[in-house]
């Protein structure tokens, strides 16, 4: 045993950088690059998380900004029929159905593409 320390010890600079290696091969592999989730701050995600995260945002976001553009075609569309009243013109039923129909295709056109793609995500993660 005597004589195996001290073989050992002729190369004990070679046996500190195998250890270190090794050491380091470990944490790096086991240690995954994480970064503070959008969601909920404390907790980390890894980057395909922290896309995932990402694209919700992206949905949510387009989503509320097709709500905004239907509220705003509304507010314009009575806008602009209370100035027609207001200044002598008569006002048009047919033109107001026809202009809430269109709004309302609208938003369902839309309601319709964001669902596809919820839908075609939601399918090409299984």
């Amino acid at each position: 045993m005597l004589k195996f320390l001290k073989s050992l010890n002729g190369e004990l600079f070679q046996i500190a950088g195998i250890a270190a290696a090794i050491l380091l091969l470990i944490w790096i592999y086991s240690c995954r690059p994480s970064a503070q989730s959008l969601l909920s701050p404390p907790s980390r995600v890894s980057r395909a998380e922290l896309f995932a995260e990402v694209e919700m945002f992206k949905a949510r976001f387009e989503d509320r900004m097709s709500d905004l553009d239907r509220q705003e075609a509304f507010r314009s569309l009575v806008f602009d029929q209370a100035s027609l009243l207001s200044s002598g013109g008569t006002l048009n039923p047919v033109g107001i159905f026809t202009s809430l129909g269109t709004i309302l295709g609208i938003g369902a056109v839309a309601d319709n593409v964001r669902k596809r793609k919820v839908i075609a995500e939601l399918t090409s993660s299984k």
